[in-house]
């Protein structure tokens, strides 16, 4: 017999287990499940066994290193699934105890109470996209660690380097000239010119990728046109267009800096107003290519 009521399932997802709580089909109250194994067969007996229980099934759980998997296997069997961001969850200042079970059982309550909304899930080709831009990204810090890390052993031999910092052509034949006598020395300096390379060879591939991949893309055509925008380029502009998705989804621009986290900080008391600077609350990505934009 299905009731017609909602049922809230809360969902503390992690690695290799779940644990699940839910809301009572009487009172309202919450309780403790158990705990599942995190895999498609163990959430489909989970879906198949409280499905029956009530009109609608809504399954809530926090965002977190597992993706989305969950959430678009979810959807895709027609039960609604909302995937909450950590740091929008209400929790009272005297709350110390954090459990696996309490967690789940709070997502349960809090969503039975109106109190959370899930955030925008990104198209599975848009993140996509997003993905090969963070590794882009990566590849962009691991060859910068690189370099330093070859200058830093220069300078400690007597090699600093003497204002050629751009790694032109003509820093790279000064690179050149440079040799040690010391055996381990040599070498030491050869493995770290051969990783510096193919450091930077692997970014200028996953650069002529990101270009190919980009011409498919539905929001290749907004890349386009803000591209035409000063200090915007074509990895700047793939970087906000797949960090943002589909900006209709901000109602006005205040939505949009809120979600990149640059909106002035405030801490004002009776007729006391003090602002501060902006407040780095939101996805950083998007706000570090906006601000270097700038």
């Amino acid at each position: 017999m299905v009731h017609s009521h909602t049922l809230y399932l809360g969902l503390d997802v992690h690695k290799e287990t779940t644990d699940v709580a839910y809301s009572s089909t009487g009172d309202g109250s919450i309780h403790f499940h158990g705990t599942i194994p995190t895999n498609v067969r163990s959430v489909n007996k989970l879906i198949k066994k409280f499905g029956s229980k009530a009109s609608d099934l809504v399954v809530v759980y926090e965002a977190g290193p597992c993706g989305y998997w969950l959430q678009r296997h979810l959807v895709k069997y027609g039960v609604q699934c909302w995937v909450v961001a950590p740091a929008l969850i209400p929790k009272a200042p005297s709350d110390k105890v954090k459990t696996d079970r309490r967690d789940a059982m709070a997502l349960a309550r809090l969503a039975q109470a109106g109190l959370i909304e899930s955030i925008h899930i990104p198209d599975a080709d848009d993140e996509a996209i997003r993905d090969l831009i963070r590794c882009r990204e990566d590849a962009m810090i691991d060859l910068r660690q690189a370099r330093q890390r070859l200058k830093s052993f220069l300078l400690r031999n007597g090699h600093p380097c003497s204002g050629r910092t751009n790694w032109s052509d003509a820093y790279k034949r000064h690179l050149a000239d440079i040799h040690f006598l010391e055996p381990a020395k040599k070498l030491t300096f050869q493995h770290y010119i051969a990783i510096t390379e193919e450091r930077y060879q692997r970014l200028q591939h996953l650069e002529r990728e990101l270009q190919e991949v980009a011409d498919k893309w539905r929001w290749y055509p907004l890349v386009q046109f803000l591209c035409a925008l000063r200090g915007i380029r074509f990895l700047s502009a793939m970087t906000i267009v797949a960090e943002l998705g589909d900006m209709r989804r901000f109602t006005n621009p205040r939505a949009l800096m809120n979600f990149v986290g640059l909106t002035p900080s405030e801490h004002s008391s009776g007729q006391r107003q003090r602002q501060g600077g902006i407040t780095k609350c939101g996805n950083t990505h998007a706000r570090r290519i906006l601000i270097e934009a700038a």
